[in-house]
């Protein structure tokens, strides 16, 4: 057992310059594991000062990564199949930004937004009305939209980040837009492209991309063969196939990889590598 006064006298020692101070604090911290994470998060919202926070924070992680390795092994030993299994390993994703975020709330979001598309969607003429219902709703009614920072940052990648401030990256917008269509049963998908992602939607008689960086606008394989020699990538037909949920995992953990490492977040960089290679004994060559 602990007590809040021995959590806030180990968080200030994580400071200490000692390196051999450190390392017993950290050790106590590994000792208490998980039952001091409550105390180490009430500590990190009381916390004044941004180092002081981050400290907290990184601990906290710490502490939590074990169980967030484990549910992720669970995940990957059924299968990444289904959109619900991405969508689970999203919201996973979201502890690294913040260990205890209660990820329910935003599902249950996800789920009032699909319940206010359901009579439109189900009253609609057909598919391609039921589309453009979909999309007008994220990007007009909703404001979904591309995000004009820094692009890089992690918490573009994030789905709570994403559904809290309506920007993001055109992966982590498509994946807003795809937990929708997968609650309402329409025949969106995601295309893993080079340099880019975007959405098609797919029926009987529509082939139709569509760029949710641009708020949902409707792009021609002309148009998509052009951005790529833009970007010096020779077209070529696999980049416009439907990716499957375990590529979508892999491309949202490769991107949140990547922004650890450009902001020189080693400990969160380090931790995300554990789960790409963990991704990749179930998915090799992925």
């Amino acid at each position: 057992m602990t007590t809040k006064s021995e959590i806030q006298s180990l968080l200030f020692l994580l400071e200490d310059p000692d390196p051999f101070v450190k390392e017993q604090v950290v050790q106590r911290f590994y000792s208490l594991g998980e039952h001091a994470v409550p105390l180490i998060d009430e500590c990190r919202l009381e916390a004044n000062e941004s180092k002081s926070r981050q400290i907290a924070d990184n601990m906290l992680f710490e502490l939590t990564f074990p169980a967030l390795y484990a549910d992720f092994y669970e995940l990957y030993e059924g299968g990444i199949t289904e959109f619900p299994h991405l969508e689970r390993a999203l919201f996973f994703l979201t502890r690294f930004g913040n260990p205890t975020l209660r990820t329910a709330v935003y599902k249950q979001q996800l789920d009032v937004m699909a319940k206010q598309l359901s009579h439109d969607i189900t009253y609609a003429l057909d598919n391609v009305e039921q589309m453009n219902i979909l999309l007008h709703y994220v990007f007009e009614t909703e404001g979904f939209h591309g995000t004009k920072d820094d692009l890089f940052n992690a918490e573009s990648s994030y789905m709570h980040k994403v559904l809290e401030t309506k920007k993001g990256i055109p992966l982590s917008l498509s994946m807003i837009v795809l937990a929708l269509a997968h609650r309402l049963e329409l025949p969106f998908y995601g295309v893993n492209m080079p340099m880019h992602f975007v959405l098609l939607f797919e029926n009987d008689t529509e082939v139709i991309y569509i760029d949710p960086f641009q708020g949902g606008k409707f792009l021609t394989r002309k148009e998509l063969d052009t951005f790529l020699l833009m970007n010096n990538v020779d077209p070529n037909p696999t980049y416009y196939k439907k990716a499957g949920n375990a590529m979508m995992l892999i491309r949202t953990m490769r991107n949140l990889h990547y922004s650890y490492e450009q902001d020189k977040d080693t400990l969160r960089a380090a931790k995300l590598k554990l789960l790409i290679d963990l991704h990749e004994q179930f998915y090799p060559g992925m």
